[in-house]
């Protein structure tokens, strides 16, 4: 799983505007969220969960509608 979660880095960071949004991938360990990373300008803004499964997080911030369902394709497409 760890190289496919920077195949999906590298598409998002291709289809969103970095200048703007930040999307963070955390990793779950237990109660915790361990970053393990970014892409885009961190705003220090509202934070708002986007995906989360048993085992990762995605937040972002400063994100409009259309990027979110951009993201949410790529997470959901298999990594080739």
């Amino acid at each position: 799983m760890e190289k496919e979660i920077y195949i999906i880095k590298d598409k998002i960071a291709k289809e969103i505007d970095v200048n703007k949004s930040n999307i963070i991938l955390s990793k779950k360990f237990g109660k915790r969220n361990e970053y393990v990373w970014n892409v885009g300008k961190t705003n220090f803004g509202e934070t708002e969960l986007i995906f989360g499964n048993e085992e990762y997080c995605i937040f972002a911030e400063n994100i409009t509608y259309e990027e979110k369902k951009i993201i949410l394709n790529i997470v959901k497409e298999p990594c080739v």
